[in-house]
């Protein structure tokens, strides 16, 4: 897993050993990510929603790194930066 975005699974050891000389390819990709859910508490295989809120609030942003980085590993680093997060109930 990772890399089908930069190289063919065969160069991966370019990245390993050095470039030998070679001329670096460097970029950036910044994003806005946005994910909305909905889900119905009756459902019984939901946490409660105490511990929802706080895995929104403190474990996406980490979560979405280290699923990006596997892609990137190990040419690139992934830095995400949370800006808003909110949780609530409300009716349907």
């Amino acid at each position: 897993m990772g890399n089908r975005y930069l190289r063919k699974m065969d160069m991966m050891s370019a990245l390993t050993h050095g470039t030998g000389g070679q001329v670096m390819i460097k970029g950036r990709y910044v994003a806005t990510v946005e994910i909305d859910f909905s889900v119905s508490e009756k459902d019984t295989d939901l946490l409660p929603f105490d511990k929802i809120k706080e895995n929104v609030y403190n474990e996406t942003t980490e979560l979405l790194t280290e699923l990006i980085e596997q892609e990137f590993y190990p040419a690139g680093k992934v830095k995400i930066t949370q800006q808003y997060a909110d949780v609530f109930r409300c009716d349907e």
